[in-house]
């Protein structure tokens, strides 16, 4: 890396524009005194970022504008640009030239006149002064590889602490310091918390000694209590022990019921049996009927004409149902929107109602808890005996609660009857008009038996056709699957081509990826996540190429990530093995942008081929990859055009020109070396690779539809398979079944009629209880009342009002939030209400249209079905007559049918003793819920006193358990009162005890702890100042000998403690005695100093260095060491002198002059004659 170029413009005495370009090796700049020579190094210095004005010799910034002279006007900005030459990377950027440009702007201000704006760019782009002092200090640039004028001389001057202080700075000894002064000043607080800790001790010691009596008086109060609770408890347990015994006595019961029900199914099971061989008999009657070839001719033209009648009567129940739920749809829709419409206003009044209701809330809950504090400040505190009281209240609720658990089953009983009781008469209402019904049923038995026939027959064909489609589809599945097995297996394959050919063109390109990028290309198979360079993931027509490369620029070489996780291993992969740095883009961390709009009014333009992005391709996933690297730029076809839409929005030309947003410009040749060029082919392999991904992934979406059709036909031909058959079978004696009905109905209605009547005798007896035990409960509920307003006057009325207002305010807080949340969320469902009310309008339209051409089509079908019922009713009537000589037979089938209706009879027998068992169970099931709601109480009564009943109470009878807990309720009354809170506030003052002397053990350790540290810090601090001085101290004798011949060395005044004491130089020049600095004459106090200067930067390395007339106290000879000695450092650093001496000059490869021929206005002129 080297200082390429230097560019001012209206800086200091330069009042134009200017050009100095520089070149690696020795630069001498030389001119007359005053001529503006060391405004060249000012301005250097002033791109770097000096802490202070003065540094470049201007009392503000401003003073650094051109400010006219005596005869021109003063610029109102001055700027000034560093081109540094960065092939080698040593600049942390991926370019191979970087400029650093600095701008200062005087801008007149409200309170200060002089003020001005500073703007810092990195190759153009806005940066800040940090971004610039982070770039340089990576690049090894520090502040000794400038030395302005003046500085050899303080070097002179400086007092011995001032020069030993220079090596504190190149030793890092300031952070040291810090560390030191921070751990003094944390002793300094540990001493202060020791003390206060030990106050808070002593004061905690002795409210301990206050609370021990309290205390121990509260721990036989609590052992008296806990054993009252024990004793509650064992009497708990002895009562949960009889739910127990009445629980499994109940659940005998039902074992026996659920035994007695299974033998009543068993005895139906039989009776169906022998029902479906009557069954059978008749079938075989009916079969032989239809044997008659008379009966069989006429039966097959009713069969044809029913068919017919069927189909016309499906066709027209199905447009009847269509429009039925046409109409009612519509209806529905029609009463929705309605709804919707009323739901609108509805939520707007509650919306509004609710932020009145809400602001009044807020009201109410500050009033409560003004009234809250206003009553603190008054309550004081009252003690009274309440455990009387207590007591009866305690077995008050016991008794309540029993009798509410017996009032619970009556109840629950009495419901069941009621239930029972409208079961029957909604039952008897049902028979009569079941007994009309079955005449008409009758009739319709005859054809519905044809069509369940014609029913299966359909199904049978269309569950052939469904395994057909069913075969093929699984041919196409195993089709698909073998597709996707062979792409799998070339998936690999491709990989490695692929992998093959990014290294080809990694190769190809040379020096086009950073070593930064190539080295992580050659980790991508052990990080897994590297997807490559942006260049290598997308792909453009070969005429864009230029376009690409312009827009894109240095971010195609960034590379992509699957995520910041593989990124962050990328990183520290690039800094353990000292490989640069690069720039990654994290898919899960990368956004999309969006277009501005500036550029969406360009795009309009006549020659805008469009988006910059939009002509590349990539994957989907690598859209936000795209944004980053092109963002919104428009591609044009030329500059001309380009100029003309240039403002507000970034352009590229087709050449490559690119117009940025600001209006900067950049154009000239380009080489294709810097960037892949990537065209569309098919024998791209990263393209083969692209598509057969593509490809898997359609296959699998292919494959997914496939199952899924296949599961569904599989549910169809489920669908099918479940025939008709058996209903055909029942249909036909269903047929037969209801002349008998009749009978067996009215019989039914009887018994139905005689179960409501001891239904409702039951009701009265249960209904007689019920209020005697409400009666009951009313008393004990006074009886309560009258103890609890009792207890409420011995309470202090105070405490009871602060009380009620806290809940109060509790319960306001929490409505508060529930309305805000409320509010929150109540518009945005009225704007989806008013969505689906569009949504509804649309429907209704298109149901209108439906509705009418369906009652078309009905009106055309009810003809047809008139005339087809008439024919077959003419049939049916013929077949009447023939059925009349198969008289014998049809008396056979009578009997049967006889036969079978008892059996009709006897079920329905079976099937009323087991509707009786059923009952029995649900009236047992019913008592088990009541027992085991019983068990829960009072297991969760047992739990609340939280004891362990660890002793045998078998032994223990009920009377004994109660006497005890009567005899410690005493007990506890003859405390009186008593402070339980001592309990834990001793505990808790212990554990402040223990806590601070903990705490005192660990202040102290930590005093040893920092005490320590501060001796080792300052043991390293002395190290590390010694390391740097003896390996300074040898360059500075190196240096000093090459010089002038003679020897020099650094020395400590106080070697021992060197921050105690200065540092001095020792010399001896050629040819005479060692002397201190100040012994020496002026010219070899320069040389001394400019020795130093020299050692120095051997320590400190930097690609290049500026001194401004270092030589001014030297002579001829010694300028010429100086010289020969910059020209030797030349070799392997760029070096830049303005000198007057002839011997600086002639050592120089390239001379600038500096002349100021023009008034107030300085020149550069090069190639000076040394001779002239």
């Amino acid at each position: 890396m080297y200082l390429k170029k230097l560019e001012v413009d209206k800086f200091k005495s330069f009042s134009k524009h200017l050009t100095v370009p520089l070149f690696p090796g020795f630069t001498a700049i030389t001119g007359p005194n005053g001529s503006g020579k060391s405004n060249l190094c000012d301005a250097i210095l002033f791109v770097l970022g000096p802490k202070s004005p003065k540094t470049v010799r201007a009392g503000r910034l401003t003073d650094l504008i051109y400010n006219g002279g005596r005869s021109k006007q003063a610029a109102s900005q001055c700027k000034v640009s560093l081109v540094f030459d960065n092939e080698d990377r040593t600049i942390p950027i991926e370019s191979g030239e970087v400029t650093l440009t600095r701008v200062i702007r005087k801008v007149k201000k409200e309170n200060d006149p002089d003020g001005y704006y500073s703007y810092f760019y990195i190759n153009d782009r806005s940066a800040s002064l940090n971004d610039f002092t982070n770039l340089l200090s990576n690049s090894g640039m520090n502040g000794y590889n400038i030395i302005q004028q003046g500085t050899i001389t303080r070097l002179v001057d400086m007092v011995p602490s001032e020069r030993r202080k220079l090596i504190d700075d190149l030793a890092g000894i300031t952070k040291f310091d810090r560390e030191i002064e921070k751990a003094e000043q944390e002793k300094i607080e540990v001493e202060e918390n020791l003390k206060r800790i030990r106050i808070i001790l002593k004061e905690v010691e002795k409210q301990i000694r206050q609370l021990r009596r309290e205390r121990d008086q509260a721990i036989r109060y609590k052992e008296a209590e806990d054993g009252l609770n024990r004793a509650k408890a064992k009497l708990a347990l002895k009562k949960k022990w009889e739910f127990e015994t009445e629980l499994k006595q109940s659940k005998g019961e039902l074992e026996t019921y659920q035994v007695e029900l299974s033998r009543c199914e068993d005895r139906s099971s039989e009776l169906k049996k022998e029902k479906e061989e009557i069954r059978n008999q008749l079938h075989e009657l009916d079969r032989r009927i239809a044997e008659s070839t008379e009966a069989k001719k006429l039966t097959e033209q009713i069969e044809q004409s029913r068919e017919r009648l069927i189909r016309t009567e499906e066709q027209l129940n199905y447009l009847k149902k269509e429009i039925e739920a046409d109409i009612q749809d519509k209806g529905e829709l029609d009463d929705e929107r309605l709804r919707i419409v009323k739901t609108i206003e509805e939520k707007s009044a509650e919306g509004n109602k609710l932020e009145r209701e809400l602001d009044r809330k807020k009201l109410d809950a500050e009033r409560a808890r003004k009234e809250v504090a206003q009553i603190k400040n008054k309550i004081g505190g009252l003690a009274g005996d309440e455990k009387s009281v207590n007591q009866e209240l305690f077995q008050l609720k016991q008794k309540w609660e029993e009798k509410q658990k017996k009032i619970y089953g009556l109840r629950l009983e009495r419901d069941g009857l009621e239930r029972l009781t409208g079961d029957l008469k909604r039952e008897l209402e049902g028979l009569g008009g079941e007994l009309e019904k079955y005449q008409t049923e009758l009739k319709e038995r005859e054809w519905k038996i044809r069509e369940v026939k014609k029913a299966i027959d359909q199904k049978t064909k269309i569950k052939t056709e469904l395994l057909g489609k069913l075969e093929e589809e699984r041919k196409r599945q195993n089709s698909l699957k073998e597709k996707m097995r062979r792409i799998e297996e070339s998936l690999p394959d491709l990989r490695r081509e692929c992998e093959k050919f990014k290294e080809a063109m990694s190769s190809q390109q040379g020096g086009g990826y950073s070593r930064a990028i190539n080295a992580l290309l050659k980790k991508r198979g052990e990080i897994h996540g590297i997807m490559g360079p942006v260049i290598e993931l997308i792909s453009f027509d070969d005429k864009y190429w230029k376009a690409v490369q312009a827009s894109g620029g240095g971010r195609l070489f960034s590379m992509v990530v699957t995520n910041d996780s593989v990124a962050a291993k990328c990183i520290e992969h690039l800094k353990a093995n000292e490989l640069g740095r690069a720039v990654f883009l994290p898919l899960n961390k990368l956004h999309k942008g969006t277009i501005r709009a500036s550029a969406l009014l360009k795009m309009k333009s006549g020659g805008v081929e469009g988006l910059v992005k939009d002509l590349v391709k990539a994957r989907d996933e690598l859209e936000a990859v795209l944004w980053w690297a092109f963002g919104d730029t428009l591609l044009v076809k030329n500059l001309d055009l380009a100029r003309r839409l240039m403002g507000g929005v970034r352009l590229v030309t087709l050449d490559g020109e690119l117009i940025e947003t600001s209006g900067a410009i950049t154009g000239g040749s380009l080489t294709k070396v810097s960037i892949t060029k990537r065209v569309l082919s098919t024998e791209d392999p990263i393209k083969k690779l692209s598509d057969a991904e593509a490809k898997k992934v359609e296959l699998e979406k292919e494959l997914i539809r496939v199952v899924e059709e296949i599961e569904d036909l599989k549910e169809r031909i489920a669908e099918v398979s479940q025939t008709s058959e058996e209903q055909y079978g029942e249909m036909e004696l269903e047929r037969e079944k209801f002349k008998g009905n009749v009978r067996q109905l009215q019989e039914k209605k009887n018994q139905r009629a005689k179960n409501l009547k001891d239904c409702e005798e039951k009701q009265e007896s249960l209904k007689s209880q019920i209020g005697k035990i409400e009666d009951e409960i009313l008393e004990l509920d006074k009886i309560r009342e009258e103890k609890s307003k009792a207890l409420a006057e011995e309470s202090p009325e105070l405490k009871q009002k602060i009380n009620d207002k806290e809940e109060k305010a509790s319960i306001l807080g929490r409505e508060i939030s529930e309305m805000e949340a409320r509010l929150g969320s109540m518009q945005s469902q009225i704007d989806l209400i008013k969505s689906r009310e569009d949504e509804i309008k649309g429907r209704i339209d298109r149901l209108e249209g439906t509705l009418k051409n369906t009652q078309e089509e009905i009106e055309g079908l009810s003809q047809k079905y008139s005339k087809e019922k008439k024919a077959y009713e003419g049939l049916l009537f013929s077949n009447e007559e023939i059925r009349k000589k198969l008289e014998k037979i049809y008396k056979e089938r009578e009997k049967l049918q006889n036969e079978e209706l008892e059996f009709e009879r006897e079920l329905e027998r079976a099937q009323l003793e087991k509707e009786c068992k059923m009952d029995s169970i649900r009236t047992v099931q019913g008592k088990l819920d009541t027992l085991r709601l019983n068990l829960k109480q009072i297991n969760e009564e047992i739990e609340s006193y939280e004891v362990e009943i660890a002793e045998n109470i078998d032994s223990e009878t009920l009377e004994s358990i109660k006497f005890e807990i009567r005899g410690l309720e005493e007990k506890l009354k003859d405390f009186g009162p008593v402070n339980m809170l001592a309990i834990k506030e001793w505990d808790e003052k212990k554990d402040r005890e223990r806590m601070h002397e903990d705490e005192i053990s660990r202040l102290k350790q930590q005093k040893r702890d920092l005490t320590k540290l501060v001796e080792e810090i300052k043991k390293h601090k002395k190290e590390k100042f010694f390391e740097v001085f003896d390996s300074l101290n040898e360059r500075y004798k190196e240096t000093y000998a090459a010089l002038s011949g003679g020897e020099a060395e650094l020395l400590l005044e106080n070697p021992s403690e060197p921050f105690e004491g200065g540092l001095t130089i020792k010399a001896r020049p050629k040819g005479k005695k060692a002397m201190r600095l100040p012994a020496l004459s002026g010219g070899e106090k320069s040389l001394a100093s400019l020795a130093l200067v020299f050692a120095i930067q051997k320590f400190l390395p930097s690609p290049f260095y500026v001194l401004d007339e270092a030589d001014m106290f030297l002579d001829n000879l010694n300028a010429g060491a100086v010289a020969s000695m910059i020209k030797e450092n030349s070799g392997h650093a760029q070096w830049i002198t303005i000198s007057l001496h002839e011997a600086m000059l002639k050592a120089a490869d390239h001379i600038y002059g500096v002349t100021m021929q023009e008034a107030d206005s300085s020149k550069i002129v090069g190639g000076v004659n040394l001779g002239g």
